[in-house]
């Protein structure tokens, strides 16, 4: 669920920044940092902090306050102004005042959450199969963390793009948005060629981003209670605790 609820968040997020409000690819890309940074720095001290006390209030917290940051981009407007970062022109390098409003607090929330449950996860993983099958079980998460988000994401594209075109309907009378001709000019979170349309295509796949967005939170809420009821503060496995006995008589001075 919670790896489900990350592709949806991040591929509707770019989609949605370059193809709707016209950020540009580098400032799609940018716009994510300051989030990452939490992971990065901060993400071991949680590691340790899992092994020490067991992985179960940190993967039920995490996804919560993940689920924070994430109902904050439901709330970006249409009008958002987009950042057009150039590389090559510095005069571009500060982000406009919509961006620190629209989408940094809710990237420094999300950050934090996932810094909270990211190793946690890890330290629950490799502990829940014994050593000789550690390598098995990171394959088998490694597996679902590729495959299972894709097609929870394909089947969530059906149903936004439904309703994005229900959306379109009734605000353009004597348009048939199901013909084939208006949907290859007429997308889902991108910009119409006709300027006339520019408008409410524009509003049409903010109000699908919306949904996306409350789809990603409604994902992270039920993996934060499948952790808290499914997931066990557990000991070492027998050959672990083995294994972790002869580091320790092989490490101790005669």
């Amino acid at each position: 669920m919670i790896y489900g609820s990350l592709y949806v968040v991040f591929y509707y997020m770019g989609l949605f920044q370059q193809g709707t409000l016209g950020y540009t690819a580098a400032a799609a890309g940018a716009a994510g940092i300051p989030g990452s940074l939490f992971l990065i720095f901060f993400s071991p001290r949680f590691g340790s902090l899992a092994a020490k006390y067991g992985p179960r209030v940190f993967m039920a917290v995490g996804p919560l306050i993940m689920a924070l940051g994430v109902l904050w981009y439901a709330r970006v407007p249409a009008t958002s102004t987009p950042w057009k970062l150039d590389p090559s022109n510095a005069g571009t390098y500060v982000p406009p005042l919509s961006y620190f409003i629209d989408f940094l607090p809710g990237n420094v929330i999300f950050g934090i959450g996932i810094m909270i449950m990211v190793a946690p996860l890890t330290t629950a993983l490799m502990r829940s199969v014994p050593v000789r099958n550690s390598g098995l079980g990171s394959a088998i998460n490694n597996a679902i963390s590729r495959v299972g988000p894709q097609l929870a994401g394909a089947l969530i594209f059906v149903f936004l793009t439904a309703s994005f075109y229900a959306y379109l309907a009734p605000r353009l009378p004597g348009v048939d948005v199901s013909a084939e001709a208006f949907r290859a000019n007429v997308s889902p979170l991108s910009t119409p060629a006709d300027p006339s349309l520019a408008a409410i295509v524009r509003d049409a796949s903010t109000t699908s981003f919306h949904i996306a967005m409350l789809i990603g939170v409604a994902l992270l809420l039920a993996g934060a209670i499948v952790n808290a009821v499914g997931i066990q503060n557990r000991a070492a496995l027998p050959s672990e605790a083995e294994s972790e006995q002869k580091e320790s008589v092989s490490a101790t001075p005669a």
